[in-house]
């Protein structure tokens, strides 16, 4: 990948953030990953989809914070948070 490509990628990842939209996180996941920037195909479990896809949400810097209050409250409504992995006790 290009420094071009990367340039791209992270301003679509960002503008696909914005939108809390599943199905377009899928669309830009699958065609990135057609151009080699993932090593990992996405999921078949639509729920693991959208938990990784709202977590990612909450978690990048770029992404204005009443989207990240709403990818909140769709994850405390599927019964998770936005923290990507548990911390040890």
């Amino acid at each position: 990948m290009s420094n071009k490509d990367i340039v791209i990628w992270r301003k679509e990842l960002i503008e696909v953030a914005k939108s809390l939209d599943v199905h377009k996180f899928r669309a830009f996941y699958n065609k990135w990953y057609i151009r080699g920037m993932y090593d990992v195909p996405l999921p078949k479990d639509l729920k693991v989809i959208e938990l990784t896809y709202y977590k990612m949400v909450c978690n990048l810097d770029d992404v204005p914070e009443y989207v990240k209050k709403r990818a909140r409250a769709i994850l405390k409504a599927m019964g998770s948070s936005e923290e990507i992995c548990r911390k040890k006790v």
